[in-house]
């Protein structure tokens, strides 16, 4: 920003300076508000991030010790139900009591029931065992006899009947385990699986006394208690059972930390072996113990808030000191004396405002100016008035443009009106349509055609060679077209291609390449968009070494042109891109907030060279105003003390880092975190931190797909040493965690 200098000496600015500040001025009042506020905030949120990760480590220390209770609990049931197999096998291959399968002997009979009677004793866990034969009959029984009635099994306990569901469990391959309630005291049924090569089948009474002795065995606090489950959730032994049944709805299925409620969450381990029966172990964990664990911590912890927020207040003051006294300075720079505005952050806002305004302005200026210079150069190229405002206003996807060369086959010296006219009256389907005669003599008609061809996939040739069809129907002529064009800058290409085929003898509408074939020189006049958007990914990048190379590149390829002032075509071609080399690098000069004024001169004499003089004459004094221009932009930049360039490769360089901030981005160009952010933003287009965390979301997602590391592992390289953290927020972002997101995908 420009301005006179100050008038005021010393003596007259010093009082003005005591009465600002005496005055709590606004700005003063709002920076101390808002550390404040920042102060506030972030001691909240350490306070709850603190709270959230002492939940966390009870959480995980909590569902690790279920974890090794649950594991304890199942090695002993597991050689439990392994003393039930060997048992069972036992029986199967004894010989008194295979043959009571096959004698009536009272005799036979008594020792098999004594047999049986020895197995049952021999383990204290087993109350009965009953022995049914391959058909279903009940054999042989020992305290609690199973009994088989007309409507299906049961089992007498007290002199009472209660229906047990053998007949479903029969002829399942697998070992089952159920739970009868008789009133007074309940059982766990195991019934072994049956095996096509024994001729018994067995049914065993088990005491729920000791398996609630092993499920009780183990204890801690935080954990309610320990249920055995069957492989539909179904309840067979453990304490509460109330609590479980009032949790049926939402007993998950999967092994695993569950949370069911704000109260209460599971940890399941399902079983699936043969041995288990499957079996499902389950503890039920307080969320409640939890809350209080916590309570009890954050209560011992507030005296560390309490220091800390004093800490914070005397930071403020030294912040203080180190930001808004050089703000007070740079005011006294850019304001006038006289003003008598005291709101700091208002005249700042104000003068930056106006300095991107004018940039923003000076941008739109020169791009409009250099699409008018592009159109009145191609109003040369016409023959015949034509409004083509709308070639150059067109979607570049969705302009259509074609040159077609027209055989006067009939004669007559109507011969172009009558084209334009046939042309324009088939293209009336469309809202905005171009026929412009480019060239005409008595022998043929060169025709630029063009239409807004707005559908998802495009027309293709099918409607150029359709009206070229109709035209050859009315007029007998023959035609050859060009290949479909985007941009106006294209059609010299177009025109030479068009003018080197010769009119086809057989086909009254052809393709040019159908006719020159591969002796078609495409490169030449080839408008060179590659190399102007190379030109300005160098300038954004500040990499003027390279920027330098594409300009010298561009002018050589012009240089190689021939027939610039003769051929209009070339001279528009040529001048095209000139005007667009000397649009960019002045849009470059702009991005850096180098006043117009001080290049204005050198910008004006390069615009009227490259407009309206012979080119071959001025080409070499061309290049070197460009090359001049190309210099200020680098010196501009030497201006602005982080280059875009730099912060991108400092971005891939560290952002795997857990301390990388914004503050250490700022700290490494040696300016303020404030004007980093600002420069940050106009970049990138986003926020710091949004477009750090995209980063390292891309970069986790690369490695979770390509490598075969853990979490924790993939957490830790793209800069998240708490891993908690990294998952929520993955999840938060990509709608499934890190593990499921790599099933999915691999």
């Amino acid at each position: 920003m420009t301005g006179r200098p100050f008038t005021m000496n010393k003596k007259e600015r010093r009082p003005e300076h005591r009465i600002v500040l005496a005055r709590f001025n606004p700005t003063f009042i709002k920076y101390f508000i808002s550390y404040f506020i920042i102060v506030i905030i972030l001691i909240g949120c350490f306070y709850l991030l603190f709270r959230f990760n002492f939940i966390s480590i009870y959480q995980d220390h909590l569902q690790e010790s279920a974890e090794k209770q649950l594991s304890s609990i199942k090695t002993t049931l597991d050689s439990e139900v392994t003393a039930f197999v060997l048992l069972d096998a036992q029986i199967k291959k004894d010989l008194n009591l295979i043959m009571s399968n096959y004698t009536d002997s009272a005799y036979d009979l008594y020792q098999a029931n004594k047999k049986l009677t020895a197995y049952a004793s021999a383990n204290n866990m087993i109350d009965s065992i009953s022995v049914l034969s391959s058909d279903g009959e009940v054999l042989l029984s020992t305290a609690l006899p199973v009994v088989l009635f007309e409507d299906g099994y049961r089992i007498c306990v007290g002199g009472k009947n209660y229906p047990i569901p053998l007949d479903e469990y029969l002829s399942a391959p697998k070992r089952h385990f159920f739970r009868l309630d008789t009133g007074n005291k309940s059982f766990l049924i195991y019934l072994a699986p049956r095996s096509q090569r024994s001729s018994m089948f067995t049914v065993y009474v088990l005491s729920l006394q000791g398996f609630d002795s092993i499920l009780n065995s183990e204890s801690s606090k935080g954990v309610v208690s320990f249920w055995l489950l069957d492989a539909d959730c179904s309840f067979l032994a453990g304490d509460e059972p109330d609590a479980l049944f009032s949790l049926a709805d939402e007993l998950p299925s999967s092994s695993g930390l569950h949370e069911i409620d704000a109260s209460n969450s599971l940890y399941m381990i399902a079983d699936d072996s043969d041995n288990a029966g499957n079996l499902v172990l389950t503890a039920l964990l307080s969320n409640q113990e939890i809350a209080r664990q916590t309570e009890t911590a954050m209560g011992r912890s507030i005296i560390v808030f309490a220091l800390v927020f004093l800490l914070s207040l005397f930071i403020i003051l030294l912040a203080m000191q180190a930001t808004f006294k050089p703000l007070q300075k740079l005011i006294k720079k850019i304001i006038p004396a006289d003003s008598s505005e005291h709101n700091y952050i208002s005249l700042l806002e104000d003068t930056f405002s106006k300095l991107a305004a004018e940039k923003y302005t000076l941008q739109e200026k020169l791009n409009n100016y250099r699409r008018l210079i592009q159109k009145s150069l191609f109003d040369s190229v016409i023959q015949s008035p034509s409004d083509i405002d709308s070639l150059f206003s067109m979607e570049s996807d969705k302009c259509a443009i074609y040159i077609a060369r027209i055989t006067n086959d009939a004669g007559g010296p109507d011969f172009p009106e009558h084209v334009e006219l046939a042309l324009s009256e088939g293209l009336q389907a469309f809202e905005k349509k171009i026929v412009a005669m480019i060239e005409y003599t008595q022998e043929h008609a060169v025709v630029l055609i063009s239409y807004y061809d707005d559908r998802q996939n495009g027309y293709g040739h099918t409607v150029i060679t359709v009206l070229l069809e109709e035209l050859h129907k009315k007029l007998g002529c023959h035609c050859v077209y060009s290949d479909r064009a985007d941009s106006p800058m294209e059609i010299p290409a177009l025109y030479k291609n068009v003018m080197a085929a010769c009119s086809p003898v057989d086909e009254s509408v052809v393709l040019y390449t159908s006719v020159i074939g591969e002796s078609r020189d495409s490169g030449h006049l080839q408008y060179p968009i590659s190399q102007l958007e190379e030109l300005t990914r160098h300038l954004r990048n500040s990499h003027f070494t390279e920027a330098r190379a594409c300009v010298t590149e561009l002018i050589g390829l012009l240089d190689s042109t021939s027939d610039v002032n003769e051929n209009p075509f070339i001279n528009f071609y040529v001048r095209s891109i000139l005007i667009d080399i000397l649009t960019i690098l002045t849009n470059a000069i702009s991005e850096y907030n180098a006043k117009f004024k001080d290049y204005s001169d050198l910008y004006f004499s390069t615009l009227y060279l490259c407009r309206s003089c012979p080119y071959e004459e001025n080409s070499g004094t061309i290049l070197k105003n460009m090359l001049a221009l190309l210099d200020f932009c680098k010196e501009s930049s030497d201006n602005i003390p982080a280059r875009f360039s730099q912060i991108e490769e400092i971005m891939n360089a560290e952002y795997a880092s857990p301390d990388f901030s914004i503050t250490v981005l700022a700290d490494a160009f040696h300016i303020s975190i404030a004007h980093m952010s600002s420069l940050f933003k106009i970049r990138f287009g986003k926020n710091f931190s949004e477009y750090l965390w995209e980063m390292r979301l891309e970069k986790a997602k690369g490695l979770l797909l390509g490598t075969d590391q853990t979490i924790d592992q993939i957490s830790t390289s793209v800069g998240y040493v708490n891993v908690s953290s990294f998952r929520r927020k993955f999840k938060q972002e990509v709608g499934v965690s890190p593990s499921q997101y790599r099933e999915q995908n691999i």
